[in-house]
């Protein structure tokens, strides 16, 4: 009976060891897996965190095209008649074209040219005011 009681305290011992082995593996199972999603979580995370760079860069960028355009808008234009050469002749008992051209103390400051188009309406060929009388009201209605 002692043999028998000392071989099952061998295998007792034995089982315990293998029982403690592998709750050391589990552990380390475990451990592994935790360590797996961490960096997981932390892929994750950085991707995101580039995600949201991107399309903040992106935000920033249309709100300057956006800001830009807009300024566009801003500038005042101005045309330009580099070789301006109105034959104002062709104009004087024509029927389908005119020209009034508008006086001050400072001389002609504007003009708007009308023709009749192929449907017998007049439309607006050019309209020009001087730069230093806009403002004020000339080329209104």
């Amino acid at each position: 009976m002692i043999e028998t009681e000392v071989e099952v305290n061998k295998d007792l011992e034995k089982a315990l060891q293998i029982l403690e082995h592998s709750k050391i593996a589990t552990e380390l199972a475990y451990a592994e897996v935790i360590i797996y999603n961490k960096k997981n979580l932390e892929r994750k995370l950085q991707n995101e965190s580039r995600q949201y760079n991107r399309q903040q860069g992106r935000a920033k960028r249309r709100e300057e095209e956006i800001y830009e355009q807009s300024n566009l808008y801003k500038l005042q234009i101005m045309k330009v008649y580099p070789d301006d050469t109105w034959d104002y002749a062709t104009y004087i008992n024509n029927p389908d074209k005119t020209i009034f051209l508008a006086y001050s103390d400072a001389g002609c400051v504007g003009q708007i040219v009308l023709k009749r188009d192929w449907n017998r309406y007049a439309f607006i060929e050019d309209i020009c005011v001087a730069k230093s009388e806009r403002g004020q009201g000339i080329g209104t209605c």
